[in-house]
């Protein structure tokens, strides 16, 4: 909920975004855009983006690519008695955001910089993201549907050829009983 305050101890370090890396406990669903262009990234050059070893190292790892950070994370850092005595230095210069861009489509870099930004306020949301090209580039939508309806067709056509059915009813508390009817289906056929 948003101005809801949480803990800033989530997420796996390298998917991390920048509000939880300096310890920012009111942050939104902008937190989980964010790791979803981290594990776009990934898939596309086959390594992390920010693959740090401790939080200040991950916070320069961003920066380093993405720039300095927005005025309220550079407050909630010097607040933070984690970093105290710490300072991050001004990024004057960005390196590449993806190392093998050659092989990333310019629908695929836009998507993840959408979803990287280091203004929360400022990452597309679920709704925006659905509505990027990306999604409607070299047939996706088609294939996706195309997909999603054949594993269905697969767990079903499974479902059915399972010979043996097992039902569990509660006999107390304490246990379970389960009955096989691979008879009785058997005899139905």
């Amino acid at each position: 909920q948003p101005g809801e305050v949480y803990t800033d101890y989530v997420a796996t370090r390298w998917y991390r975004p920048p509000e939880l890396l300096v310890g920012d406990r009111k942050y939104g669903r902008a937190v989980d855009i964010w790791a979803v262009g981290c594990m776009l990234s990934e898939m596309f050059n086959g390594e992390p983006l920010f693959p740090g070893d401790s939080d200040i190292d991950q916070l320069y790892l961003v920066t380093n690519r993405l720039g300095n950070l927005t005025p309220r994370q550079k407050e909630v850092f010097q607040r933070n008695p984690i970093f105290l005595g710490m300072r991050l230095p001004e990024v004057h210069e960005t390196v590449q955001l993806l190392i093998n861009c050659s092989r990333v489509s310019v629908e695929s870099l836009d998507f993840i910089k959408r979803c990287l930004q280091l203004d929360p306020d400022k990452r597309s949301t679920c709704k925006d993201l659905l509505m990027h090209c990306w999604f409607q580039v070299n047939g996706f939508g088609t294939c996706f549907s195309l997909e999603l309806k054949q594993k269905l067709l697969v767990q079903k056509a499974e479902a059915t050829d399972n010979k043996q059915t097992c039902f569990r009813k509660d006999i107390s508390k304490s246990s379970q009983e389960c009955y096989v009817y691979s008879q009785i289906a058997e005899l139905k056929k």
